[in-house]
């Protein structure tokens, strides 16, 4: 059952008031018809035990019922003067209050002034018979005063309300200015937590979303002299398939390289949008979009949209302000984090993973069973030494450089590539038989013996010799390298510029 509002409690005192009126006549002595008082009465309670059951089942409906019950209460308190006094009746002040009552339920001053007209076209038809015992004048003052109380009162009760309605939409605007800081306190510790530059991404847009309501959002990185998109909400990825925005063009690209935020009422209206088929296709009109900044440079723009016209604010683009920053933050945070992690698993001269990571993947694999078969194929790039001492080191590191992104190239993106040592690689093929391991190591070979290096010192010709080898049960990390560093002197014991398997 809902929590019972002012309405229920209106209704309450109407019952209340009634419980008063039966006092009030036992008490005071009179000479009233009690007997057509206690009928009136009663009919007023029952179809007041009708309204306060209604209001209770439905309190939205509160003022609807008052409005159908209003005629019958000016009926029954005009009845009521008349049987207790008629135009010396205390029951007058309160029938004159209606009026007051009606204004505060239906804030109108029309609705309060015809209500004031109704009643006391009431009054009069229900008390005609008393006008003859008092003075015109007496009476007309007096009907005249309590109207002008009544409709005083009513006026008060009116401000009251609007005070209320005042009142209660700030505490409205403090809910949401406190649901935006709690939302922004929980942004900020996701994004504290975030480990890597795409986890910021997909925090960025979900927060913006929330915080803007936008349905649509997404976020570009700089890319050379192009934004890429990274993350988006809302959006077809076919529509962005491909897709950049040159920096400079368009909003995202102007609020890029100027650094500062911007706010389009109608994004369709915006003569230079770099993204017209993709606002019109999605039918977006309202845009904010900020910049991403960091101390010395701008890492991005969060842009969000919404369908309705010029239905973003400053205190939007404010809001989304904080949020940029907050993810320039993570994003500096998780640059470093992910570039230290870079320089601890990787080969500085190859960009390859190094063979200490290299050895711990491939110890999870074996550990974990994650495969039901694991190839492995070392390769040695042939009479490298003497490449170095004809050529130069410089153009001897550009042909190990070559080499690598030779053979990261030819395996496929579930396999691992390492540097092993020197001149030495590595790779893991997961889901490989060793017959196929020895095509990808033909391929390789034959790759780098017709691809002449491009190098400092001109065009250098290098072969390769690669050694493979299958995972054999219960065999560890250093066996099975030790047996594909076997197969691999056995490749260049036999010549070199072959591929050998034990």
């Amino acid at each position: 059952m809902p929590r019972p509002g002012k309405d229920v409690l209106f209704a309450a005192l109407r019952v209340s008031s009634l419980v008063g009126a039966i006092i009030w006549l036992r008490v005071r002595p009179n000479s009233f018809d009690l007997s057509a008082i206690y009928s009136l009465l009663g009919i007023f309670s029952i179809y007041s035990l009708m309204l306060y059951a209604m209001v209770m089942a439905q309190p939205a409906w509160a003022p609807k019922l008052y409005k159908t019950f209003l005629v019958p209460d000016l009926i029954f308190l005009s009845l009521l003067v008349r049987f207790t006094g008629s135009t010396l009746s205390e029951f007058e002040d309160a029938y004159f209050l209606l009026i007051a009552l009606h204004t505060f339920y239906y804030q109108s001053m029309r609705a309060g002034l015809a209500t004031a007209g109704l009643s006391t076209a009431f009054y009069i038809i229900f008390n005609w018979q008393s006008f003859a015992l008092v003075h015109w004048s007496d009476l007309v003052l007096r009907l005249s005063f309590l109207f002008l109380v009544a409709l005083s009162a009513g006026f008060l009760t009116w401000e009251v309300r609007s005070a209320h309605g005042r009142l209660a939409e700030s505490n409205k605007n403090m809910d949401h200015k406190l649901d935006q800081i709690t939302a922004l306190y929980q942004v900020s510790q996701e994004l504290g937590k975030a480990e890597t530059q795409a986890q910021v991404h997909k925090l960025a847009v979900d927060a913006t979303s929330v915080l803007l309501g936008a349905p649509v959002v997404y976020l570009l990185r700089p890319e050379g002299s192009w934004l890429r998109f990274v993350a988006w909400l809302g959006l077809d990825e076919n529509l962005l398939q491909g897709r950049s925005v040159q920096t400079g063009e368009g909003v995202v690209g102007k609020v890029f390289r100027s650094r500062e935020p911007q706010i389009l009422a109608d994004i369709q209206a915006y003569p230079e949008s770099a993204l017209a088929d993709l606002d019109q296709g999605c039918n977006l009109r309202a845009v904010v979009s900020a910049p991403i900044l960091s101390e010395n440079r701008t890492l991005g723009v969060l842009n969000a949209s919404r369908l309705e016209p010029g239905s973003f604010t400053n205190e939007d683009l404010e809001l989304l302000g904080v949020l940029a920053s907050m993810v320039a933050s993570a994003l500096q945070r998780t640059e470093q984090y992910e570039s230290t992690k870079r320089q601890a698993i990787t080969d500085p001269k190859t960009e390859l993973y190094n063979y200490r990571y290299f050895s711990a993947l491939l110890d999870e694999y074996i550990f974990n069973r994650d495969c039901k078969q694991l190839s492995v194929l070392m390769l040695d790039i042939d009479h490298f030494k003497h490449i170095n001492d004809t050529y130069g080191h410089q153009a001897g590191d550009e042909v190990l450089n070559q080499v690598a992104a030779t053979f990261a190239a030819a395996v496929r993106s579930i396999d691992v590539v390492a540097r092993f040592g020197g001149e030495e690689f590595v790779a893991m093929l997961p889901e490989c038989s060793i017959e196929e391991a020895i095509q990808v190591g033909e391929r390789i070979r034959n790759r780098l013996e017709n691809q002449p290096m491009q190098t400092c010192a001109g065009e250098i010709r290098v072969t390769v010799s690669l050694g493979a080898t299958s995972l054999l049960q219960g065999e560890s990390v250093q066996e099975l390298i030790s047996r594909v560093d076997h197969a691999l002197y056995k490749a260049k014991e036999s010549g070199r510029n072959r591929v050998r398997m034990v």
